[in-house]
């Protein structure tokens, strides 16, 4: 049997930091949400990364989510906005 002498209790226990929270998985409906979005920026940012980048940080994604997004989004041919299409249009 292992004793923890105080210090290394308390370090283990106490003074560790907590877990990062377990990101909650987006719906459908926010997937295809964001995936407009993206495809509005891009129509006012013409460089791709800029546009994911400023999806991301709009929807407080990383821009890695927003591309497994965009590639959901592909693979499984989801409708997009038309080209030219406003933000207030739904």
């Amino acid at each position: 049997m292992i004793l923890l002498t105080l210090r290394a209790w308390r370090e283990r226990y106490l003074d560790a930091p907590d877990p990062a929270p377990t990101p909650r998985p987006l719906s459908l409906r926010k997937r295809r949400r964001i995936i407009r979005a993206l495809v509005l920026a891009q129509d006012r940012i013409p460089d791709v990364d800029r546009a994911r980048a400023a999806t991301a940080v709009w929807w407080s994604l990383t821009v890695g989510q927003v591309r497994e997004i965009e590639e959901q989004g592909l693979r499984e041919d989801w409708p997009l906005p038309a080209i030219g299409a406003g933000a207030n249009e739904a």
